[in-house]
């Protein structure tokens, strides 16, 4: 089930300066619905796109590494439940 309207993802932190060059960030999930959300959970790259880079993501849960990467993430979530109006 798509949740997208009931979420948000929220950027934290990014990470630069590694050689080769990577950028790396980190994001947390938020419920913004009145209910807790069940697992499963992931985030799906929609879109990669770059005029000047080769763009390639790393440790999706699907080993995709353009706009089909998806990351599962319900180990992170205690119980597998999001609560109403938490961050995880």
């Amino acid at each position: 089930m798509n949740m997208s309207p009931f979420t948000m993802i929220c950027w934290l932190g990014v990470r630069t300066g590694t050689v080769p060059p990577q950028l790396a960030i980190t994001v947390t999930l938020r419920n913004n619905s009145d209910a807790p959300i069940k697992a499963p959970f992931a985030v799906k790259v929609s879109n990669v796109d770059s005029a000047c880079l080769n763009i390639q993501l790393e440790d999706a849960a699907n080993d995709g590494t353009g706009g089909s990467a998806v990351w599962a993430l319900s180990d992170a979530f205690p119980g597998g439940v999001l609560a109403s109006g938490a961050t995880g």
